[in-house]
């Protein structure tokens, strides 16, 4: 039986800048190119324009072998590329890579400046190689851009930037965890219908915690959790206690290769090289990342190759996005949670565990009609936001008195108390959930495909728990949590069936197939009645 789990060690590189010299930017590629030689695996490098246009980083990469070192685009915008393709450098002064969207991305810029950017950037890369680039990544590219890509130089995978909202200005949010076909219209969801699908695949970067990636910020400053949940919650070397730390790494390979993960599981490792590889923990890290892939590879548990050979294998294995389940039961902290994700063409919907507790954290819908704010329009502002339609949000929808999420509970004494569980057994069949719960009420069920449905004795309702003023616990960056307001008063209205909700202008409805809305439901807490103990949740 093939392997279907699939690792790229992906290393992106910026050339000289106004932080740093060429010494300390080319001093982590060789070092990489070390590491992937010691223990014989492939290795990807993605070029900003200022590194390839810098003899000093194409002496190094052009001198290996091509069945180690594959060479693709980073599609930040620098003031080399801006100045090449003819336009107006618009970045701060004395700055020649300016991280702001509205100047360093490809968002900034309208559909024809974008059109001018992408062709200088490959016919200068054709010049230096002989060929074209046929992967490419950035921490956002927009759907026109990278749909350009595909149609006119043949990209096949592009990598972007995990979940997150505000840091550095990017809003990441409500999207796809590993690899799919995105929407021509919103390239970060995948496409529902094949006609709207993008003939390249995106890609996830940085391994995000499936347990605590999400809400880490939250579970740090009020719910409770471990103090190290400050730090990023990825797979980056560059941090000591996650990514960098031998315990966390093994860790996150084991999650990888839970037998519940279906279809396939994605991991990318690496490290940009704006990160020195002695100051910070890269060279502690990266090592120890590589090692241990290559370990679960001579086991035949992974397969670690090339970024263009997973985007290969993966349009040779499907026409369009499976339906997927990522469980993570080993929780690195030891505090009792676990976390099941599934995603198909629909939704996206999260199972979360916590102790004795249980509940759903996450639903997010994706739609073909949503499109990205900046598929016509260049983005005018230092922060950005690529996103669904949130439904359920456990992370935004938070605050130091609610913990957002759908949770079963049972009246007792007046008040809705949430279900204890005392034992699980969890399954998935063609990336559909099954979550089963053995409570003190008896059990209860979580079907997740692409409608939710939920099964629990006749005393036990579902209660959406909320709060949605301005979250004061985003992660903290550059940005500063720019752009989350658009989370605030996201629900309209409800009735019996539905709850109707407004996400950055586009209305969608969310509700009961089978039962029905409480009408003593309230702001906060909207609560879902069975029909003879079983509810269908799916939009309306």
């Amino acid at each position: 039986m093939e392997c279907t789990n699939r690792v790229n060690f992906i290393n992106f590189l910026r050339g000289v800048n106004q932080r740093h010299d060429f010494d300390y930017m080319i001093e982590p590629v060789v070092e990489q190119l070390k590491v992937a030689k010691q223990y014989n695996v492939p290795v990807t490098f993605l070029l900003q324009y200022d590194a390839l246009i810098d003899e000093g980083f194409i002496n190094v990469i052009k001198s290996e072998d091509t069945k180690l070192v594959e060479v693709g685009g980073w599609f930040e915008v620098p003031q080399q590329l801006v100045e090449a393709a003819g336009l107006k450098w618009r970045g701060r002064e004395g700055f020649t890579w300016d991280w702001y969207n509205e100047v360093g991305f490809l968002v900034g810029y309208t559909q024809d400046e974008r059109k001018l950017l992408i062709d200088t950037y490959f016919a200068k890369f054709k010049e230096i190689f002989g060929y074209y680039p046929v992967v490419v990544g950035s921490w956002h590219i927009d759907g026109f851009s990278m749909n350009y890509m595909a149609e006119k130089y043949g990209v096949i995978g592009s990598c972007m930037c995990r979940e997150q909202i505000g840091t550095d200005g990017y809003t990441m949010w409500g999207g796809h965890r590993s690899i799919y076909y995105p929407n021509k219209n919103n390239m970060y969801a995948p496409a529902k219908d094949k006609k709207n699908q993008m003939n390249l695949v995106a890609f996830k970067m940085l391994g995000e915690c499936p347990i605590y990636c999400y809400d880490h910020p939250y579970l740090a400053t009020v719910g409770g959790g471990h103090k190290n949940l400050r730090d990023v919650m990825t797979m980056e070397p560059a941090s000591k206690l996650h990514g960098g730390n031998e315990g966390y790494i093994k860790n996150y390979y084991n999650n990888t290769l839970n037998p519940l993960n279906s279809k396939f599981a994605y991991t990318q490792i690496g490290q940009e090289n704006g990160f020195s590889w002695n100051l910070y923990n890269v060279s502690v890290g990266s090592p120890i990342q590589v090692r241990e892939a290559r370990k679960l590879m001579d086991e035949g548990k992974m397969v670690v190759e090339k970024f263009s050979e997973t985007a290969k294998w993966f349009r040779d294995n499907f026409d369009t996005t499976p339906a997927s389940v990522y469980a993570a039961e080993e929780d690195y902290y030891e505090s009792g949670r676990k976390s099941y994700w599934v995603y198909n063409k629909e939704l996206r919907a999260n199972v979360y565990v916590q102790n004795e507790l249980f509940w759903i954290r996450d639903i997010y819908l994706y739609d073909d009609n949503y499109r990205e704010r900046y598929i016509e329009n260049p983005c005018t502002t230092h922060s950005c936001a690529f996103d669904n339609l949130p439904v359920v949000d456990g992370y935004v929808w938070s605050d130091e008195f609610t913990r957002a999420g759908l949770y079963p509970v049972v009246e007792k004494n007046g008040r809705k108390r949430a279900v204890k569980l005392k034992k699980t057994e969890v399954n998935q069949e063609d990336g559909v959930l099954s979550f089963k719960a053995e409570t003190e009420y008896g059990e209860i069920e979580i079907n997740v495909s692409d409608k939710i449905t939920l099964k629990a004795p006749e005393n036990v309702m579902w209660q959406f728990r909320y709060a949605m003023p301005e979250n004061e616990f985003v992660e903290d960056g550059m940005g500063h949590g720019e752009g989350v307001c658009e989370w605030d008063n996201n629900i309209v209205k409800w009735d019996k069936k539905a709850i109707s909700y407004i996400h950055n202008g586009f209305k969608y409805k969310f509700g009961a197939q089978k039962g029905k809305i409480s009408k003593n439901s309230v702001r906060g807490r909207i609560a879902f009645l069975s029909d003879k103990g079983e509810l269908v949740l799916s939009r309306i």
